[in-house]
């Protein structure tokens, strides 16, 4: 598929991401923007907004679609994913489709700032991203 028609797909699916060879695109349900995250051989990854596509890749017809498997997650308590984000670990809210709390946060739509609410506190449907 075209580059505009993965994009297309991805704008109305939340669980999705494009693909290109190493090159994941997926769009931020917040703020609507395009980031790409490239996964590197050593294992690395770098997300970036949508900007470092060549020539090459953008008018590529191989572009794909992943669908994220959505499995039940294992659900904690707010103090127990405070802890595992002090370790270094990314968590969420299970009801939050695809915003995350991490130590390199989202380039689209992070100020660097989250303020937990009082129901945030009190819920134990935290989520802790392996």
């Amino acid at each position: 598929m075209n580059f505009i028609d993965m994009i297309t797909m991805l704008k109305d699916n939340n669980h999705a991401e494009g693909y290109l060879d190493n090159i994941r695109i997926s769009i931020c349900p917040k703020s609507k923007v395009i980031t790409q995250t490239t996964h590197n051989a050593d294992g690395s990854k770098f997300t970036t907004l949508f900007a470092n596509l060549n020539y090459e890749e953008a008018f590529s017809n191989n572009w794909g679609i992943h669908f994220v498997k959505q499995e039940k997650p294992k659900l904690h308590t707010f103090e127990e994913a405070i802890a595992a984000f002090k370790d270094g670990k990314t968590i969420k809210r299970e009801l939050w489709s695809i915003k995350t709390i991490s130590v390199e946060c989202c380039p689209c739509c992070d100020d660097g700032f989250y303020a937990f609410s009082m129901e945030d506190m009190k819920t134990n449907d935290w989520v802790i991203i392996e």
